[in-house]
């Protein structure tokens, strides 16, 4: 069992969060015929899986061996009793490396075996859930994120930009709620206006 007395377990991992969210809470494994007070093998494997996805295992447990780690599957194996397996997989955690991940559910799959057979798949079922990260100016004028214009003394006023973007990362917002334009250096006499808004 993944989440004890529940054979399954389901939790939410948050973007961004490099540490990621334990696969399991109080894991618990037994044989139902009592024969049995080993296992000989334990693979965790992540089924539903997308870009930047992992299963991670810190710190690394004395026993059982880590014989697989391939960043979608760990397999562990040594004969040690229940609790250094149960041990092992509550270390056991899931993260995404993308910036915007995937919103999929991801599925995660536990399977023990003792000298003779394996157990049926506990399930682990991990939902994304997303920040809501600032807006960004990807641009003024000719594509590039900063631009530098000259004002000649006593003349007309100098555009700061001929065009702008703004977007928004996680794609979460299709509007904003103000845009401040101000001047960090200013000096005496030195002032912005706008003359006409015409948004496109």
């Amino acid at each position: 069992k993944l989440d004890d007395p529940m054979r399954n377990y389901v939790t939410s991992y948050m973007e961004d969060d490099a540490v990621g969210v334990n696969i399991a809470r109080n894991v618990s494994i037994t044989d139902m015929d009592r024969e049995a007070h080993q296992l000989h093998n334990l693979t965790v494997r992540l089924i539903t899986m997308y870009s930047g996805d992992r299963l991670m295992l810190s710190p690394m447990p004395m026993e059982p061996i880590i014989a697989e780690d391939t960043g979608i599957q760990i397999v562990l194996e040594g004969a040690y009793g229940f609790s250094v397996y149960e041990y092992a997989v509550s270390l056991i955690r899931f993260s995404s490396m993308e910036d915007e991940p995937s919103n999929a559910m991801r599925t995660i799959t536990v399977v023990g075996c003792d000298e003779l057979h394996c157990s049926h798949p506990a399930l682990s079922t991990i939902s994304i859930a997303f920040r809501n990260d600032h807006a960004a100016l990807a641009y003024l004028g000719n594509s590039t994120r900063n631009r530098n214009v000259t004002y000649t003394e006593a003349g007309n006023s100098v555009l700061l930009a001929d065009s702008a973007r703004i977007v928004d990362v996680d794609r979460t917002q299709e509007t904003i709620n103000k845009t401040v334009v101000s001047v960090w250096n200013a000096h005496a006499g030195d002032m912005i206006n706008v003359s006409s808004i015409s948004p496109t």
